[in-house]
C-alpha cells in the first residue's frame, strides 16, 4: 500500500543508515534479502516496506555472526536486529536489519529456526 515514492524513501534511509556503514566495518557483506513483495513475506514483515535488509558475511563461520552481531547492535543505527540462526539447509545464520526513520526502537533478538528464542543476541553456534 505504499506509493513508489514512500518505498524510495525507505530503501534510501537502510541504504544510507545501515548498509553504508555497515558495508565499511565489513567489506566482505553481501545482501541475501531485501526489497520483497508482501506475497513473500510475513504479515509483519518490514522487507515489502524496503525497511529491511538480510545479509551474510564471505568467509564468516557460523560463530562469527555473534561477535559481527554485537559490533553492528553499537555501531549502526537501527529499529531491530534479529540474528537469525537455523539448524537445516546449509546452518549458515544471518542478519537481519531493520531500520525506520520514525522508530529507531534498538530492539535485538536472537531467532533460531523462524522463532524468537529469545531478547538480545545468543550464541548458539
Amino acid at each position: 500500500g505504499l506509493s513508489y515514492g514512500q518505498l524510495v524513501y525507505n530503501l534510501a534511509g537502510i541504504a544510507l543508515n545501515v548498509l553504508e556503514p555497515l558495508l565499511a566495518l565489513y567489506p566482505d557483506m553481501f545482501v541475501t534479502s531485501a526489497f520483497r513483495t508482501a506475497e513473500s513475506s510475513s504479515t509483519t514483515s518490514d522487507h515489502p516496506r524496503g525497511k529491511a535488509v538480510d545479509i551474510q558475511f564471505k568467509k564468516a563461520t557460523k560463530s562469527d555472526y555473534f561477535e559481527i552481531a554485537k559490533k553492528l547492535s553499537t555501531n549502526l543505527n537501527y529499529d531491530k536486529i534479529l540474528l537469525e540462526y537455523k539448524t537445516y539447509g546449509s546452518g549458515l545464520p544471518w542478519i537481519h536489519i531493520s531500520f525506520d526513520i520514525e522508530k529507531p526502537r534498538k530492539i535485538v533478538l536472537t531467532y533460531l529456526n523462524d522463532k524468537k528464542y529469545g531478547e538480545g543476541l545468543t550464541n548458539l553456534a
